[in-house]
């Protein structure tokens, strides 16, 4: 009960969902950062310290950006002593070694896979995917990025698509959705495009 010129606080607790934060934390990979003292003596009488133990006190997730690497991937040969001996020629042996998903290209199967996800997924624009690669130093440009996904397409994801399409095919009832899109501010009707199965 209030009497005038009293407030009346209610205040409600939130329940916590117990171990979400955990779950979320316990999934990923830790990696430790330990924090020593710096001298190893007693601030006050200047005597030896021991260490008796330590503990976890802080969790926290980290960024890492984007960042280039580069593999240098190195061949071995190797010579086959006891069949170089017999013969006038030198048996050699290589070491395989994974090719370049396309040949002479600083497209590698990474950073083509981002590219196709930030331009599929994402729906970011190849001119802003430009201006990322060259942030972090590689000049490569819209058309090759372009060329990438067309390449790709065509080496790599054609045979899953006749697949696919096969599979469709084979089918009794097909569906195809012909909502138009518009993806230019204008009124021309070149500028409609009709999306089919």
């Amino acid at each position: 009960m209030t009497y005038p010129g009293q407030t009346e606080t209610i205040t409600y607790k939130r329940q916590k969902s117990k171990g979400k934060r955990q779950a979320i934390l316990s999934q990923l990979k830790a990696e430790e950062v330990h924090h020593r003292l710096e001298e190893d003596s007693c601030p006050d009488c200047h005597g030896g310290l021991k260490e008796i133990g330590a503990c976890v006190k802080r969790q926290e997730l980290v960024f890492i950006p984007a960042q280039l690497k580069r593999i240098d991937h190195v061949q071995h040969a190797y010579k086959c002593q006891a069949c170089s001996q017999k013969n006038a020629q030198d048996k050699i042996i290589k070491a395989p070694f994974p090719r370049a998903p396309l040949a002479h290209s600083f497209g590698s199967a990474s950073i083509i896979a981002h590219t196709i996800h930030q331009k599929f997924n994402l729906k970011v624009p190849n001119y802003s995917q430009e201006e990322d690669w060259n942030k972090l130093g590689l000049p490569i440009t819209r058309k090759e990025i372009a060329n990438w996904h067309i390449k790709s397409s065509h080496y790599y994801f054609e045979p899953l698509y006749d697949l696919l399409r096969e599979k469709l095919l084979e089918q009794p009832i097909l569906h195809a959705d012909e909502t138009s899109y518009k993806v230019l501010e204008s009124d021309s009707q070149l500028d409609l495009f009709i999306w089919q199965a």
